[in-house]
């Protein structure tokens, strides 16, 4: 009958407007190249946490180091994620903005796990006794009969006196940690302004104070030594 509209072919294939078509190759384009920034990232992240994350073994400081990171590597942590997002302003429906949901989340865990691995690589790569081989045989002693906490960096040794900067604990954990073993070992122990403490037995001092900020720091030198709490944050030894 003349009045009665035409059926759709069904083998006819419907055709996408050229601007929707262009938008959505563009998508996946710029998916492509936020995943390829975002991989570089995390290997960058993963490369650089043994030698500049955290030393102290906490995971959550191993993710909040990653994500700084991450925002200090300005291609990686802001481009990256812009990129693969922006299917979803170009494209109003089809698989890339599935696509970009998968890889955002992708990125944020590879990041997250990215900084764990790097603060275990770190706690592990850093020296858990203080390294004073050439210091006097009475300061090597009292270092050797302590049981030590956590994580520290040597950064200062001399004949008759070592310093050592504790990299996971907080100056209270460590006089709390210290000084019962100190008083076992029959060690004379005064409370220092700031929290710290100082000890001393058969002509040596045992020092811990907080002198270089939120980090502690371990003396033990001799009771003529010339090296003073703190050298190590000051460069000033003698």
């Amino acid at each position: 009958m003349s009045g009665t509209p035409a059926s759709p072919d069904p083998t006819l294939t419907p055709v996408v407007p050229r601007r929707g078509r262009a938008a959505e190759i563009t998508a996946w384009i710029l998916l492509a190249a936020g995943s390829a920034f975002g991989g570089l990232g995390i290997s960058a992240i993963a490369g650089l946490g043994p030698v500049y994350g955290p030393a102290t073994g906490r995971w959550l400081d191993g993710v909040a180091w990653a994500f700084g990171m991450s925002v200090a590597l300005f291609f990686f942590g802001i481009i990256s994620p812009v990129l693969i997002a922006t299917p979803f302003v170009l494209s109003r429906r089809g698989p890339s903005r599935i696509v970009a949901a998968i890889l955002l989340v992708a990125l944020v865990v590879g990041i997250a796990l990215a900084g764990v691995s790097a603060v275990g690589a770190k706690y592990e790569a850093t020296p858990h006794q203080p390294s004073c081989p050439h210091a006097d045989s009475r300061v090597r002693d009292a270092l050797d009969e302590l049981g030590h906490v956590g994580p520290m960096d040597t950064l200062v040794e001399g004949i008759d006196g070592c310093e050592t900067v504790l990299r996971s604990v907080s100056l209270a954990e460590a006089v709390d940690a210290y000084t019962v073993q100190l008083d076992k070992l029959g060690w004379t122990i005064e409370d220092l302004d700031g929290g710290g403490i100082e000890a001393r037995r058969g002509g040596v001092l045992f020092t811990l104070s907080g002198v270089c900020g939120s980090e502690p720091v371990m003396t033990v030198r001799t009771d003529t030594s010339s090296l003073e709490p703190g050298a190590s944050c000051t460069g000033i030894v003698g």
